[in-house]
């Protein structure tokens, strides 16, 4: 899924009035697929911090604003394959998540992340599990919670699973790069 008239949004000017810049939109999204339109749409939400907008007057509703309920339903597979995670961080951040809305979890262990990497049917490398969730919180991903063993999804973690599958959103974010210290003057 590209979007090949990016320059629409590119030559819009700072002084465009609000309803230009919706009616432009809603032109380049109508060109794509349904799935694609949410996708994108979510995404925005995400980007503007917004990821979690009700349906209430005034907001917009997306195709998968959907109740942690209605997620819980679909399962753990449906969330993983509607996310699209394509690495071990990833994943990780996206099972913490699932939790977080279907469980109302704040913090995950080994287990509880395991679980869910089992409701999905996905494979889960326990040997590897303190590296990777290393790996993880230093790219930002989680933060050490308040009880041993357990680790809680960021901020921005939050938002970067909010965004997938849209990639460009995700990039945007961050994408969970590799937080850098200042060097030592010596």
């Amino acid at each position: 899924m590209t979007c090949t008239s990016t320059g629409v949004f590119l030559t819009m000017a700072k002084g465009s009035r609000p309803a230009e810049v919706f009616s432009k939109v809603v032109a380049e999204l109508q060109k794509l697929p349904e799935g694609d339109r949410a996708r994108i749409m979510k995404a925005i939400l995400a980007f503007f911090g917004q990821a979690e907008a009700q349906t209430a007057e005034g907001e917009v509703p997306t195709a998968d604003s959907q109740s942690p309920t209605r997620r819980m339903a679909r399962g753990a597979g449906a969330f993983f394959e509607q996310k699209q995670p394509k690495t071990k961080l990833e994943e990780l951040a996206v099972a913490a998540r699932y939790r977080e809305e279907t469980a109302a979890a704040e913090a995950s262990t080994q287990e509880q992340l395991k679980s869910v990497f089992d409701e999905a049917r996905r494979h889960f490398d326990a040997g590897n599990f303190r590296r990777d969730i290393e790996n993880a919180r230093i790219r930002g991903l989680f933060l050490r919670a308040a009880a041993r063993n357990e680790f809680r999804l960021s901020a921005i973690g939050q938002k970067i699973v909010d965004a997938l599958p849209v990639r460009k959103a995700v990039r945007a974010l961050g994408g969970g790069r590799k937080r850098t210290r200042p060097k030592k003057k010596g």
